[in-house]
């Protein structure tokens, strides 16, 4: 079993603004659910998966999961800090 770091705090200020005025990509929804709910409930439905650590707003991802294997990390930083959280994180 593995664990799997998602990362999702990058701010909507790109291409992806035309879609949705959400302050964050992973929140733009589409359809009923929002970008990191699917990526997120594709990892839980893994069977290799052990748990799933999202890293980015907690304040605003927190309340779309409501699962035991599900934990957040405050984003920081770009892309290298915030894969460096959630490694120290989880070990």
């Amino acid at each position: 079993m593995v664990d799997a770091v998602v990362l999702a705090g990058s701010k909507n200020d790109g291409p992806l603004k035309e879609c949705s005025g959400v302050r964050y990509e992973a929140l733009i929804p589409v359809g009923s659910r929002t970008m990191v709910e699917y990526v997120v409930g594709a990892l839980l439905q893994a069977r290799h998966i052990r748990k799933v650590l999202v890293i980015g707003p907690v304040a605003e991802l927190s309340p779309l999961f409501a699962v035991e294997r599900v934990s957040f990390a405050q984003s920081n930083g770009g892309m290298l800090e915030n894969i460096e959280i959630g490694l120290n994180v989880l070990y």
